[in-house]
């Protein structure tokens, strides 16, 4: 048997992303900011009665919240192949046949499964959405339909893993869609143009 060694700042991963400035760079990712994201997990509960369908690509980062996230709270991970996802039939066999009850969704896939066919949140009871801006007009759909889903407007970038903030979206009118608070284990600040925090309210 192997002798344990890793710590809290030890090296969990490292994944590439070009953010905002277009050029691929790798960000270096420990233990201790996965545990972050995935324990307690509040904002996204995942238990042994839970069951994930894996929708990202796993040189995404959204993929540490759908693997950790079940793994380390007990919950089911089921794995698809693309085609199985971006087909909308196969996408709702998927979920019906495996009793997916919780999701993770790019904002723009969101936006055409909205538009393709709604009927595939019929047994979902949560479900993030982000990597893009959350556009209300589907957000409402969705809302308006199914009573009882939670919807989380997820919002970070790969660097702070994956969600830094997140906000309940509730069945109401919206201009845009909040970014929401910070996460647990999280402190968010809002700076001006010369990175200096700025006081409650100000842009």
């Amino acid at each position: 048997n192997l002798e344990g060694y890793s710590g809290s700042t030890n090296l969990a991963y490292v994944i590439y992303t070009s953010g905002t400035t277009g050029k691929p760079k790798g960000v270096m990712v420990e233990h201790r900011s996965v545990i972050r994201l995935v324990d307690p997990c509040s904002f996204f509960p995942l238990d042994n009665r839970n069951t994930l369908l894996s929708t990202g690509s796993i040189s995404f980062d959204a993929t540490i919240i759908e693997y950790f996230g079940t793994l380390i709270n007990g919950a089911k991970l089921i794995l698809a192949i693309q085609d199985n996802l971006l087909k909308l039939n196969n996408l709702k066999n998927l979920i019906d046949d495996n009793k997916v009850d919780s999701l993770w969704m790019t904002s723009t896939w969101f936006n055409q499964v909205v538009e393709d066919g709604l009927g595939i949140f019929k047994n979902i009871k949560q479900l993030i959405i982000g990597g893009d801006i959350v556009s209300p007009k589907p957000i409402l759909k969705v809302l308006n339909k199914f009573l009882d889903i939670k919807i989380v407007n997820g919002y970070g970038p790969t660097e702070n893993t994956t969600f830094s903030t997140t906000f309940d979206i509730i069945n109401r009118r919206y201009n845009t869609i909040p970014i929401g608070k910070a996460i647990d284990n999280t402190k968010v600040y809002v700076l001006d143009v010369h990175k200096v925090p700025v006081p409650v309210g100000v842009i």
